[in-house]
């Protein structure tokens, strides 16, 4: 794999700029950015009083993605950097 640029952050949380070497690389940079969207979405979800039905809709729709991709993750399918989250 050539050298390609994928988005990251870094331990504080703060998006940068990450040039990945290798497929390996880009993967967990690209899982560690999904994982934290997926925790601020359902943070953001958890502290709604009283959700509308359509946010309880687009809720179940990103927990069955995030469920998926832990799916494909434990059948060693990691190669995501391509897949929607």
């Amino acid at each position: 794999m050539s050298p390609r640029t994928v988005e990251g952050f870094d331990a504080d949380g703060n998006p940068v700029a990450f040039v990945a070497t290798s497929a390996d690389e880009a993967n967990i940079v690209t899982l560690i950015g999904r994982a934290r969207t997926a925790l601020n979405t359902n943070s953001t979800f958890l502290a709604l009083g009283s959700p509308t039905n359509a946010q309880v809709l687009a809720q179940v729709q990103a927990l069955t993605r995030q469920s998926n991709g832990l799916i494909k993750q434990m059948l060693g399918d990691t190669d995501l950097t391509g897949t929607a989250p």
